[in-house]
């Protein structure tokens, strides 16, 4: 009896993975021809789901949203992206892969 009880639990947690991997592959299939993207908000941590306009996004304080598909450009090094032209604004980066 306790052989069949763990065959069983080992049974569901197999399932439940399934289920789980399944339904992620589901939702990344539903991005992809959506155009969409799942982001992690840098400065609240909410995840947040958003047209994908490029491969790289930056977020400031204000919520003002930047978009690279250049790996290497970090618009903190940029004076374009100053306050006024001469307040710096802090971007961060969303990080990747924030499904």
């Amino acid at each position: 009896m306790e052989t069949q009880q763990y065959l069983n639990r080992r049974m569901n947690e197999i399932l439940d993975n399934k289920r789980q991997t399944h339904s992620q592959i589901a939702h990344r299939n539903w991005l992809m021809i959506s155009g969409r993207e799942d982001y992690t908000d840098p400065f609240g941590g909410e995840k947040v789901n958003r047209e994908r306009k490029g491969a790289h996004r930056w977020v400031n304080e204000d919520g003002r949203e930047f978009y690279t598909d250049n790996y290497n450009y970090d618009p903190n090094d940029s004076p374009a992206h100053y306050k006024d032209g001469r307040h710096k604004v802090e971007w961060k980066r969303s990080p990747e892969g924030a499904q």
